[in-house]
This record gives C-alpha cells, structure tokens and sequence, in this order.
C-alpha cells in the first residue's frame, strides 16, 4: 500500500517513484528501492512530510505551554503596610482549568504565623478555564500588621507546588517568593542620592549637640540641624525614621526638620553595631563607602600641633593623624567632646568612632570617652 502524504507539492515525486517501482525488473526494482527510501527522507526532512498524516506543518509553531508563577520572586513591605499582595499567574491557559496551592515554608522562614496574623500553611487558587496568548492572575493577601520586627527584618518563604490541571500546565521559573518584612537596607536608601525618600530602621551611633549619626548593619546617615530628633533619642537607641536625602560638603545627610518626616524610637539599650576595621588609606580613597559608620583604625599617631590637650570645636579642634605608612586624616574634636581638655596621647592609638567628611576632609570623630584607646 502506498503510504499516504498530507502535503501534495511535496509529494509528487513520491508518486512517480513509486509507478516506476511496480513495472522494473528485480535488479532495478532494487535499486529504486534504495532511491525511493531515500527520496522520503529528503521529502520529509525539506517538505515537512513524514507520509503518515502527523507531525506539525513548517509553517506552524507548537503552541507555547501554559506556565504557572508567582508574578515576582521578592517582595518588601512594612508592618504599617498590614496588608501585602501576592499575584500568581497563569501565561499562556490552554483552555483547562488549573488549580495550585501556595505553600508558606514555616520552618524555613525567620518571620512566624504571628508575624502573619496566621497566615495558612497552604492556600489553594484556581483559574478558570481559558486560551489564548494572555495572561491569568489570583491575587493572595498577608496580614503583616501585627509582625514584631524589634530585632530586624524577617522572611517569610512561599512556593508554588501540587499543581493540577487536564491540561498541559506546568509550574514556572518564578515558583517561590520571599516576602521581606522590615525596613530596607539603609545602603538601599543611600544608593539612591540627594533627593531620594525613605524609610529604615537604625541604631543611633553618635548625638553632638543638634546632629546625629545612625547606622544599621549596611550603612550609616547623617541627620542634621535637628534639635527636636537630637533631643528625643541617645546612643543605642534602635530608631524609625522617615525622609528626604540631600548633601552638604560632600556628607549625605537628613537636613533640618523640613526633610526629617517622622521618626519613632523602637527600642533603647541597644548594642551599637561593629565597628569596621580600616586604614588611613582604604578611608582617603574612599570615604564614601565609610561615611557615618562607626569604624576601626589601628596604630595611629596624633600630631598635637603645639597643644598639650585637646581643644574642641571650630579649626581648633583638627588634628592630623598618621599611621606607620606615613597616611594622614584629620581626627576631628566636636565641640562637646569628652576629650575636650584631655592630655594629647603621645604614643600609638586606636581610634573607634564615626567617620564624617567636611568637603575634602575626612574625619575621625572622636565624640565619646572610648573613642581613642591608647596603645
């Protein structure tokens, strides 16, 4: 029986071989049968024709399989936010109805039921049976309104499992996600420059008369010119603040109320973070990266410039210091420094303070009693 062929331009020559085929002697017979296998192939390799009435024509494409996910992998909010969405799609239905269930991973997450307002373990949706190149979507809601976040962000895991559908439905790339609950990173807010809003959480470092510093474990800012904020928090206390950023002699900072929006004290008595270890060096070429964050800087030398004690505030209170290398920044005295009247250290000292900057200036602030240990 002649095999039959769904494409009749390219199967003309099929049929031609095969007439000569029925009439040749043996001999022949054979070797139109070897030509005859072969033309198939070609026919079915360049015409698209495999001689059985399946496969999909050369000018088709399979249509695209439908994929189930979440519709980002990442999501941040705040407590004050109390309700987050969470949308899942469906891309590309097939016409079958699919349903999936969003498992909230308990045991690998930092954040807790409470923290959730006892969110369920798994969650089921379904989307209704449609088809087309379009994209479906189910939104879920978590109650975050009561989340403790007094020690730091948290995490709360999801993903995407026990898919089911008649159809050819498949679970996407995107198949969990992670809710961060808490204020960004600090770093986040900075990366952003001058005119930049935010919210973050921070540990005060350092209070000198209307300017405070505060710092989280990525970053350290400036707030300035701020009586009121200077006047409500002290050293260690774990603060929520809301506001604008802006620069002043090279010091990205919070100026003035105008810029500070809102601030909430969460927590007093807080450790204060660690301090970074650096040199003279890595702080000159790069400030920035240092700038409001309490650091380390081993071995130093101070100049005392004529003086037997510190002085503190104005040009008075600058004093170069040096390192081993012969590196040199200017170890800043505030005004209402401890060391204000203290004995110049003449040996090798380890300073650990903020660093600040004053345009091209950068500065060790040596504010607290602990700030210089001597050697």
């Amino acid at each position: 029986r002649v095999p039959r062929c769904t494409w009749p331009s390219s199967c003309a020559a099929m049929h031609v071989a095969v007439s000569r085929f029925l009439n040749e002697s043996p001999l022949v017979l054979m070797q139109t049968l070897r030509a005859f296998v072969l033309l198939l192939a070609v026919v079915g390799l360049t015409a698209g024709c495999d001689g059985f009435n399946t496969g999909t024509p050369p000018n088709q494409q399979a249509a695209p399989t439908p994929t189930v996910q979440f519709a980002t992998e990442n999501l941040g909010a705040v407590p004050s936010d109390s309700i987050v969405t969470m949308t899942v799609s469906l891309q590309n239905p097939d016409g079958r109805e699919a349903t999936v269930e969003i498992l909230y991973a308990q045991q690998a997450s930092s954040a807790t039921p409470a923290d959730l307002n006892g969110f369920a373990r798994t969650t089921s949706i379904t989307f209704g049976a449609a088809s087309g190149d379009t994209t479906l979507t189910q939104t879920v809601e978590v109650d975050i309104s009561d989340a403790n976040i007094s020690d730091g962000r948290k995490e709360a895991l999801f993903a995407l499992q026990n898919l089911q559908s008649d159809g050819k439905a498949t679970l996407g790339e995107a198949r969990q996600l992670t809710l961060n609950i808490g204020f960004p990173p600090l770093s986040d807010v900075r990366e952003g420059g001058p005119g930049t809003s935010g919210i973050f959480a921070a540990t005060v470092t350092e209070v000198s008369g209307e300017d405070v510093r505060v710092q989280d474990e990525t970053a350290g800012i400036y707030v300035s010119r701020n009586s009121e904020f200077a006047g409500a928090v002290s050293r260690g206390d774990r603060v929520r603040i809301s506001g604008t950023l802006s620069t002043f002699a090279n010091q990205l900072q919070i100026d003035q109320p105008s810029d500070l929006e809102s601030f909430e004290v969460l927590s007093s008595g807080n450790d204060l973070p660690e301090p970074t270890t650096i040199t003279l060096a890595e702080a000159a070429e790069n400030p920035d990266e240092y700038e409001s964050e309490l650091v380390r800087v081993e071995n130093i030398t101070i100049a005392p410039g004529g003086d037997e004690s510190f002085q503190a505030g104005g040009s008075a209170g600058n004093y170069t210091v040096t390192d081993e290398d012969g590196n040199s920044l200017t170890l800043r005295i505030p005004g209402d420094s401890f060391y204000e009247g203290e004995a110049i250290p003449d040996g090798q000292i380890t300073f650990e303070g903020v660093l600040g900057e004053f345009f091209e200036d950068v500065q060790l602030r040596a504010r607290y009693g602990e700030d210089i240990v001597v050697q």
